[in-house]
């Protein structure tokens, strides 16, 4: 059986008195922003909220949370952001964003990702 494995390092980081936030940006135009603290879905717990962006300028803030209709991973959740996940979770999610088509009128910037398949 094939374990997808993603290596990206975030290109923002912040972090303060009401918790931290990574933002990943992939290849293909979309990332997520993944926050964790007292007032985010599982942060008391040490679970993670992460919400799927679409970046539209070169610049880590040029981004925009997708809207439910706009991809599959959105209107499964049902919802622009999910919570609740552990770190296994969140690197399968990124995975997961990685494999979108590219986003209609995403500019590239800087990112590092290496998708691969290990056998189990």
């Amino acid at each position: 059986m094939n374990t997808p494995q993603i290596e990206i390092q975030p290109v923002l980081t912040k972090s303060d008195s009401m918790g931290s936030q990574h933002i990943y940006r992939l290849a293909n135009g979309y990332g997520l922003s993944v926050i964790q603290g007292p007032y985010t879905y599982g942060g008391p717990v040490g679970l993670w909220e992460a919400g799927l962006v679409r970046f539209y300028g070169a610049g880590a803030d040029d981004r925009k949370l997708v809207e439910i209709e706009d991809t599959p991973i959105t209107r499964e959740w049902g919802d622009q952001v999910c919570g609740y996940l552990s770190d296994e979770e969140l690197a399968a999610l990124l995975v997961k964003v990685a494999t979108l088509p590219s986003a209609a009128r995403a500019i590239e910037g800087p990112e590092t990702i290496h998708v691969t398949s290990e056998r189990a």
